[in-house]
């Protein structure tokens, strides 16, 4: 959560490249535009050798709770050129004129697509001087190739390209066969097609170089556009422009086209400048034009075989601007009070510095970095909407995690399921390094996951499926995936023609697994699955189904298993309230279990209970996690192995729930007298530890109007853990808390947790500026002050 600031929006401009390129190239360095959006420095910092300029609104750099600093810096040298290379050791860091321990602290750099983005635009002749001979085109099409290659070895960098000739407007890249523009992207696979497509048609042999220059500069306001309508705070614009001849249309003037790159582009909080480069191709380009278009790098070559090496330059200066962002993070040691803080970029035997403010009045212990997994480091489309639909801790510190990616518009949606080593690196499973990829069961082709286990016989994987979005009879399957990616199908478990059926969640012993389900006001539905065979158990229930029908209204919510063969099933009515239901292994109900087999809540008088997850302890306990009231307010409630409330859990002395079985989150006051921290907060997943202790995480809206993902741990009693550095390292509220994991001011969904066996926590779910721009994202938190043994 970020502490309020004042933000500012006054733009600040980079001077020129100085470039020293090879004897085959001629270059020429111009004064003028190029920028990065930023604004002014905030505090004095030191402009000799270098400049350290802060990225971003006021002076303030951004907090989250509950002590973790990060700051978006640009470093450059005094004349402009973009320092890029710089490690977490060389930024110092100083609060209050005293140096910050570096392994104390945490230091690091954090990774910047988190908030920053780069733009860059290649826009290419293809006039009939450079077209009309296939070794101009192939040259041209081999220099993009190398540009595309070495601008995205920074991550950061996002690329479009375009062509003109002498018609008016451009010829945008698109992936054969689609017809539709592929825009600004990451995916150097759709670029490489784009560049090689023979789909670009070209209906005039002149050359409209001014304005396509136009044209390109309105195509980066469109990625500005679309940058700020997805909270995008941070982001930077560049064009490259390609020719090897004057403008010949005559349509823009060279005037008109220099006033356009002096404007920039027109954002909510003022103007983002442009940064241009130019790349000129023989004799009969205009030197002194193109170096006016291209003010912070101009490259000549002199023929084809110089062609490829000019492109290359101007993409590593293109990398380097991105690269010359860093975002760098720490835990402050401080806790209350306003701090100054200096922050020391080291290059090259120079330094520059830059302070800055912050308050520590909100801060606690037990801050901490987690690492994260987004849609590209996954295997999946960055500009599909995903999830992470499935999370299992295996043996050794392997882990499974099954994806889902939407299709454009949300038309189907699939599920791939990865293998994980113990580092996190992709392991070959289900038959490969990349998974198992699973677009249809039984013809239908929109899945959702919601449970994976694992049995002797392989991976299970429960899954709703439907016959595209809008379909109003979806259906249960099972899915068991062997190691070598065979699959086999046992369903539908629910006829379709009884309506509604939906898929809630599973578990598994060695030769059986336990699928909880929704039939339509069939109550509670509990399958029972064989491994030997791979089918219905016919002797659990009544043809492999046992059912809650007391109350037929009820809705399933978790399964676990209690004991071997004995599930207990986490249920709730319309109207709140938390019930568990138990069952034998032949699936009737376990008199001895609460009340005819079913156990309550104990009745304190609360509103909305919503439980929304149970877990099963060592100690054969039942954990139930979720909310209380409105607003919601995180909430744990802990039973016997008979099923009444276990009195022991009794969290807080002085909470009015004390000894109940009932433990909520007390309401510490950290953002003022009004407004109680995790107010509001639900949890959403739990997990128990054989010392009794829980760990659960779910969200909590914040301050800015977005949600947080949040991790709650609960000692074997169920109150807070200490706090302090050494373990467990918990903050006061024993919180962590992560905000805006793909992009800054996002809304963290939770949706699956994990504990490998060497106590890393691995927590999926979605971050998205919107639920329906959603994307993939798995945390991880290796932290040994955190780690659960």
């Amino acid at each position: 959560m970020r502490l309020p600031h004042s933000p500012s929006a006054t733009p600040l401009l980079r001077r020129a490249l100085p470039w020293a390129l090879g004897s085959a190239l001629l270059l020429s360095s111009c004064g003028g535009g190029g920028g990065a959006g930023l604004d002014e420095p905030t505090g004095p910092g030191d402009t000799a050798p270098g400049q350290l300029l802060t990225v971003g609104p006021g002076p303030h750099p951004r907090i989250d709770l509950p002590g973790r600093i990060s700051v978006l810096l640009q470093v450059l040298t005094e004349d402009g050129r973009p320092v890029a290379g710089l490690e977490a050791t060389d930024f110092r860091l100083e609060e209050d004129g005293a140096a910050v321990s570096l392994t104390e602290s945490a230091q690091r750099l954090l990774p910047k697509p988190r908030v920053y983005q780069a733009y860059a635009h290649l826009l290419l002749d293809r006039s009939g001087s450079v077209s009309g001979t296939s070794e101009g085109l192939e040259a041209e099409r081999a220099a993009a190739h190398a540009f595309v290659d070495a601008a995205l070895a920074e991550p950061s960098v996002a690329l479009a390209v375009s062509w003109f000739a002498g018609d008016p407007g451009l010829i945008p890249g698109s992936v054969p066969g689609s017809g539709a523009p592929l825009g600004f992207t990451s995916d150097a696979t759709a670029l490489h097609a784009a560049i090689d497509s023979d789909e670009v048609v070209v209906t005039s042999t002149s050359t409209n170089l001014y304005g396509a220059f136009v044209a390109g500069l309105d195509l980066l306001a469109d990625a500005a556009a679309d940058a700020e309508e997805a909270d995008l705070e941070f982001f930077s614009l560049s064009q490259v422009t390609f020719t090897d001849g004057t403008d010949q249309a005559g349509l823009v003037s060279q005037a008109q086209a220099l006033a356009s790159l002096e404007a920039g582009v027109t954002v909510s909080d003022g103007t983002r400048p442009v940064s241009s480069y130019t790349i000129g191709l023989g004799a009969e380009i205009d030197p002194t034009a193109l170096g006016l278009l291209g003010p912070d790098g101009f490259v000549q070559a002199a023929n084809l075989p110089d062609l490829t090496p000019g492109f290359v330059d101007v993409a590593s200066e293109v990398r380097d601007l991105a690269n010359s962002f860093y975002l760098i993070g720490y835990l402050s040691p401080k806790l209350a009070g306003t701090h100054d803080l200096t922050v020391t970029a080291l290059s090259d035997g120079g330094s520059a510095s830059l302070d800055l403010v912050f308050s520590a009045d909100q801060f606690s212990g037990g801050g901490g970095f987690l690492d994260s997994r987004g849609a590209e480091d996954l295997g999946l489309d960055p500009a599909l909407p995903g999830a992470v639909d499935g999370l299992l801790a295996e043996a050794e510190g392997a882990a499974t995690v099954a994806l889902a990616s939407e299709s454009a518009g949300g038309a189907s949606r699939s599920l791939r399921f990865r293998g994980w080593a113990e580092d996190l690196a992709p392991a070959d499973r289900y038959g490969s390094t990349s998974g198992l990829l699973v677009t249809a069961v039984d013809g239908d082709d929109h899945l959702t996951c919601t449970g994976l286990a694992r049995t002797s016989a392989g991976l299970l994987a429960l899954v709703t499926t439907r016959n595209g979005p809008a379909d109003p009879s979806p259906r249960i399957a099972l899915l068991r995936i062997a190691d070598d990616g065979t699959l086999e199908v046992a369903g539908p478990l629910a006829d379709p023609d009884t309506g509604l059926a939906r898929a809630l969640a599973l578990c598994a012993e060695e030769e059986a697994a336990f699928v909880l389900g929704e039939v339509d006001a069939e109550g509670v539905s509990l399958w029972r699955v064989l491994s030997q065979p791979f089918a219905f158990d016919a002797a659990f229930g009544g043809a492999g189904r046992a059912t809650w029908a007391a109350e037929p209204t009820a809705s399933g919510i978790d399964v676990a298993l209690a004991e071997a063969g004995s599930p207990v099933v986490l249920a709730t009515l319309p109207s709140g309230g938390v019930r568990l239901v138990r069952f034998d292994s032949a699936g009737a109900l376990v008199s001895a279990f609460g009340v005819g087999g079913v156990a309550s809540a104990p009745a304190l008088g609360l509103s909305a209970e919503a439980p929304k997850a149970l877990a099963l302890d060592p100690q054969g306990r039942v954990v139930v996690v979720g909310s209380v009231g409105s607003p919601a307010q995180p909430a744990a409630w802990r039973f016997q192995f008979d099923g009444s409330p276990d009195t022991d859990f009794r969290g807080m002395t002085g909470q009015p729930q004390f000894g109940t079985g009932l433990v909520l989150l007390p309401p510490v006051y950290l953002q003022g007298d009004t407004a109680p921290f995790a107010q509001g907060a639900s949890l959403a997943r739990v997990a128990a530890r054989t010392d009794g202790s829980l760990l659960a995480a779910g969200a909590r809206p914040n301050g800015e109007g977005h949600t947080d993902a949040v991790w709650l741990r609960l000692q074997a009693n169920g109150a807070l853990p200490p706090t302090g550095p050494s373990p467990p390292g918990w903050n006061g509220v024993g919180f962590l808390i992560e905000d805006g994991t793909l992009g800054d001011d996002f809304h963290e969904e939770v949706r699956h947790l994990a504990i490998r066996s060497d106590g890393w926590i691995l927590t999926g779910g979605r971050s998205a500026p919107s639920p329906s721009a959603a994307g993939p994202v798995v945390w991880i938190d290796g932290d040994a002050r955190r780690v659960l043994d």
